[in-house]
C-alpha cells in the first residue's frame, strides 16, 4: 500500500499544483487513502506523529504539516538504515518515488514541500519560536506509536529533525 501510494503521489503531485482537474484530485485522494491504510497497519511514521502538534499549533493543513519534517526524517532514517546495513531495501523506496537514487528522492521531497508552501498561509516564525516549537513537538510525540519506525528516534533527534525542517520553511 505505501509503495503504491508513493508511486501515485510521485506521478501526480506536480499536476495537482498546476492543473484544476478533478481526476488528479481523486488520484491524490487515493494516494492519501493508501498511505492511511499503511499507517493503520504499521502504526505511524515520525513525520505523521509530529504533524498532529504542528497542525494544531500553526493552524496548517495536516498533509502539509507532515511535509514540514518528512524530507529530514526520510534522509535521517534511510541514512541510518544504509549505515547500519539493515535489511530494508531502500531501493524499493526511492524507486517507488520515481527517483534514480536516495539523493534524488530527498530532493523530490524538499521540492514538493517548497512548492506546496507557496499555497499555504504560513505564519511568521523567528529562530527562537522555531526552537521552542521543535522541542514542544518532540515532547508531543507518542513514542509507542513510533515502535515500527525502522530506526529509533529519541526526543532529541525528533527535535533536531523538526528544527531542520521548520527552518527550511519558516526562515
Amino acid at each position: 500500500m505505501s509503495v503504491e501510494g508513493m508511486r501515485l503521489f510521485s506521478e501526480n503531485y506536480n499536476s495537482l499544483l498546476t492543473v484544476d482537474n478533478v481526476n488528479q484530485l481523486n488520484l491524490m485522494l487515493t494516494c492519501a487513502n493508501k498511505a492511511g491504510q499503511a499507517i493503520n497497519i504499521t502504526k505511524t511514521t515520525a513525520p505523521h506523529a509530529i504533524s498532529y502538534y504542528l497542525s494544531k499549533k500553526l493552524n496548517l493543513p495536516h498533509g502539509f504539516s507532515v511535509f514540514l519534517t518528512l524530507p529530514e526524517i526520510f534522509q535521517f532514517t534511510l541514512s541510518e538504515i544504509i549505515t547500519n546495513g539493515d535489511k530494508l531495501d531502500v531501493e524499493i523506496i526511492y524507486k517507488s518515488m520515481m527517483c534514480k537514487n536516495f539523493d534524488d528522492a530527498f530532493f523530490l521531497l524538499r521540492e514538493v514541500r517548497k512548492q506546496a508552501a507557496v499555497y499555504m498561509d504560513i505564519p511568521s516564525l523567528n529562530s527562537q519560536e522555531i526552537e521552542e516549537l521543535s522541542l514542544e513537538a518532540s515532547e508531543s510525540v507518542n513514542q509507542e506509536r513510533l515502535s515500527n519506525h525502522p530506526v529509533e528516534l529519541d526526543k532529541k533527534t525528533i527535535s533536531e529533525l523538526t528544527h531542520a525542517g521548520l527552518k527550511e520553511v519558516f526562515l
